[in-house]
């Protein structure tokens, strides 16, 4: 959510765009988790990439749409078109799931030998949103770790287990 907020608030103060484009749904839609890499077999690859399809307007669709629009911004999310997400979700799962430990892969070669992008850029490994945006040394994550351990006691975390009966706090960052 950082990333994003901040990303947005520097393209209002710097620019005159209003509509945003982002990458958002398609890991979903090609089951480019990395934890996918390890699926048993083509139809838990799929199972799971409809799971997460699903469910992606209550985690990153949402917090894109909160973090890009409190600025006065639209984000599209060209890669949930309805046609895209229908005709990328028929290709056979085994065709979709990763391929010499690359996810993404059909997407990625659909774009090779076209000179769009550089070799380099298309093959690296995926990379977190967050961790892009992360010192290479200490990763977003663990800063937020550290920050939170510096101005929440063990004794205020387990105070608010007792004050949060509802969506009770399983980490002190929570």
């Amino acid at each position: 959510s950082v990333p994003n907020y901040l990303i947005s608030k520097y393209i209002k103060e710097n620019s005159d765009c209003k509509v945003i484009f982002q990458g958002d749904g398609m890991d979903e839609v090609a089951g480019s988790y990395l934890y996918l890499a390890n699926a048993p077999n083509k139809d838990e690859f799929h199972n799971e990439s409809t799971r997460l399809l699903k469910d992606i307007h209550m985690y990153d669709v949402l917090r894109a749409d909160r973090t890009i629009s409190c600025w006065g911004l639209e984000p599209r999310t060209p890669f949930l078109d309805k046609k895209f997400v229908n005709y990328y979700m028929s290709i056979s799962p085994y065709l979709r799931m990763h391929k010499d430990n690359i996810e993404k892969y059909l997407l990625r070669k659909s774009f090779d030998n076209m000179n769009i992008l550089p070799t380099d850029v298309l093959w690296r490994r995926k990379e977190a949103f967050s961790d892009g945006c992360s010192d290479m040394n200490k990763s977003w994550a663990t800063i937020i770790q550290e920050y939170v351990e510096k101005i929440i006691s063990d004794e205020q975390f387990e105070k608010s287990k007792e004050i949060y009966k509802h969506n009770t706090p399983l980490l002190k960052e929570s």
